[in-house]
């Protein structure tokens, strides 16, 4: 079973680690490479906390969230699985706080 296969298990159904995915995510704005594990389209709260869940009972594996890629240090490039935010959590709907 893949990597993207184990965390559908997990809970998150837009996963994928098909070769021209995880090259299209294997770079930012800066002049480093890195080709991830996985990429997850993260559709809301309820999928990073099955992802968080998944990645703390699996050794070597960590999480990245990444936005537009405009980055200009490598952080967002990663190794492992990339989240990748801007398809399904790209708008504030509810700022909550106390003054």
């Amino acid at each position: 079973m893949s990597l993207a296969e184990d965390i559908k298990a997990a809970g998150v159904p837009d996963a994928e680690d098909a070769p021209e995915v995880m090259s299209a995510f294997r770079r930012d704005a800066s002049i480093f490479e890195m080709t991830p594990a996985a990429v997850v389209y993260a559709r809301g709260a309820g999928d990073i906390g099955n992802l968080v869940r998944f990645a703390s009972g699996r050794r070597g594996v960590s999480l990245t969230p990444r936005g537009g890629g405009s980055d200009m240090t490598g952080g967002s490039i990663t190794d492992s699985v990339l989240i990748d935010l801007t398809r399904h959590m790209n708008r504030i709907h509810e700022v909550t706080g106390t003054r």
